[in-house]
């Protein structure tokens, strides 16, 4: 009888919010009958804090430790896991039991000097291998459990995934198209959190982390069975610091077997993912000038006002996957609308460069902020209407088919609630936003944003702690990964800033300022 091919999914490790990730799972992994998956976890959920802790090192010196503490006693239900995740086959390890029959051999490890417990840079200690022990012990049971229900139903497995259940730091579960063709000698790995060992190890030739792997049954033979070598390791690091790390282990045992790494590109995988949506961009601290070049990030940039987005697209014509709309976004039920906005030509001096770009669908609104930003010189008079396309939200995300968004970038001075309304009720997915919020809302309008975006497991900051600016972002992504952008200066976009009249005037103010300096300085010597 000839044997059934399959392919194989490999959980390993704690379960943490396993219930938040499971549903990703099954539609972009699990995506056809003929995949088995297999669990091997422990019997705690694994819910983590870093707590300081002090030890006793193995040459009897004391050590402050930072380690990853169990938040509480949560036990893993194998009904619920088996009810949710449906596992071909599941087995569960009892940690504290592990953790007590592996610590004295680290520390005999520990006294052998196979670690560096005084290195000036991260010295090691016995948790450090005890902590990366559990991680491929788990890894080669997972192996295991497959390989023993191969054997018991004449299964043939031809590709393997090796994935976590919780997805930190700007971790996802990848769409997966089983039947492609992967290059031989090759594993795949997940694009977040790479590790740059590639810079760390002149031997290593790819970046690499241990999240998300898939592979040939025979190329993860090696992955996974690196728990039975990693005494092959011992004399293997050159890069002190993160000898014995997870990633170091696996990139350097697969190296030793000529096996490469590959990062899978999302937006390859996904054509409905946009690495960044920005609605009311300018054409100054724009993301599409971020990523000008860089093609494999995709995004789009909406701006109402032509002139400024002419300016932009001209600056990205030579970048691809960067796409512009002409219009505004609004829930307004007409194809067009009037906008308003400051006319650029008309500003005059450096002061008012500062305010190019604003606009918006509301004259009065418009002239109510001029009437708060005196500091910048402007006035009624700059005002200038024009027609512009109306697009909602969601007629926005169809026409673009967008189905998920790395950053999603409001500021368009007064549809900012309405738009973040729309996608909260959308299905759309979205790793970060920042809007704008004062003073176009009220403290209820910005209450109801925060308490809905924290129901989406949303991390919220008030980034001036005046309610004007907020940045939102997952807590399954590294908080900050769109924060301190490196934007061009907007000084640089506009039309006129090259004008003489307006490097005169600055030279003018910085030379009144300079003597007005001198001055005191005269004032303080005579009084002297």
């Amino acid at each position: 009888m000839s044997e059934k091919k399959r392919n194989a999914i490999i959980l390993t490790g704690f379960l943490r919010n396993y219930e938040e990730t499971v549903k990703d799972l099954k539609k972009n992994l699990r995506t056809s009958d003929d995949i088995d998956l297999f669990i091997t976890t422990w019997n705690f959920l694994g819910i983590k804090k870093i707590n300081k802790k002090e030890i006793i090192l193995s040459d009897g010196s004391k050590r402050i430790v930072s380690i990853k503490d169990k938040l509480d006693e949560s036990k893993v239900k194998l009904l619920k896991v088996k009810d949710l995740y449906k596992p071909t086959a599941i087995k569960i390890f009892d940690l504290e039991l592990f953790e007590e029959s592996i610590i004295s051999y680290a520390k005999i490890v520990e006294s052998s000097n196979l670690i560096d417990i005084k290195a000036k840079i991260k010295p090691k200690n016995y948790l450090t291998l005890m902590r990366r022990y559990c991680i491929f012990f788990m890894n080669y049971q997972g192996w295991k459990l497959m390989e023993e229900h191969s054997s018991l139903n004449n299964i043939k497995y031809s590709k393997v995934i090796k994935i976590r259940a919780d997805f930190e730091r700007g971790g996802y579960y990848p769409k997966i198209n089983w039947s492609k063709r992967i290059p031989k000698d090759t594993i795949l790995i997940g694009d977040w959190n790479l590790q740059q060992y590639s810079k760390l190890d002149p031997r290593i030739n790819f970046d690499f982390q241990d999240h998300f792997a898939m592979g040939e049954l025979k190329n993860m033979s090696y992955y996974f069975n690196i728990f039975n070598n990693l005494h092959a390791l011992s004399k293997e690091f050159r890069y002190k610091p993160k000898m014995w790390h997870a990633e170091y282990c696996l990139s350097l045992w697969l190296m030793k077997n000529n096996i490469n790494c590959k990062i899978l590109k999302r937006n390859s995988l996904e054509k409905g993912r946009f690495d960044y949506l920005e609605i009311g961009s300018s054409c100054f601290k724009t993301l599409a000038e971020v990523y000008r070049d860089n093609d494999d990030i995709k995004g789009l940039t909406v701006e109402p006002v032509a002139l400024y987005l002419e300016r932009i697209k001209e600056f990205c014509k030579y970048s691809k996957n960067k796409y512009f709309y002409n219009g505004a976004i609004t829930e307004v039920e007409k194809k067009e609308i009037d906008f308003f906005f400051i006319d650029p030509k008309k500003i005059k001096n450096w002061v008012s460069a500062g305010v190019m770009g604003l606009g918006c669908t509301s004259e009065s609104e418009l002239k109510s902020t001029i009437k708060n930003l005196p500091e910048y010189k402007i006035n009624e008079s700059m005002i200038k209407q024009t027609i512009v396309k109306s697009l909602s939200f969601k007629k926005l995300i169809d026409k673009y088919k967008i189905d998920s968004i790395g950053f999603l970038k409001v500021d368009t001075e007064g549809e900012d609630y309405n738009i973040l309304m729309s996608f909260i009720n959308s299905d759309i997915e979205c790793d970060a936003i920042q809007f704008e919020a004062k003073p176009f809302m009220s403290d209820l309008q910005i209450k109801k944003i925060i308490s809905l975006l924290k129901k989406k497991n949303y991390i919220c900051k008030d980034l001036e702690n005046n309610k004007r600016n907020y940045y939102c972002a997952k807590q399954t992504i590294v908080f900050d990964k769109y924060l301190n952008l490196p934007y061009e200066n907007k000084n640089k976009w506009m039309d006129r800033i090259n004008n003489r009249n307006m490097f005169s005037q600055k030279l003018i103010s910085h030379i009144k300022n300079k003597k007005l300096f001198i001055k005191k300085i005269l004032v303080n010597l005579k009084k002297k």
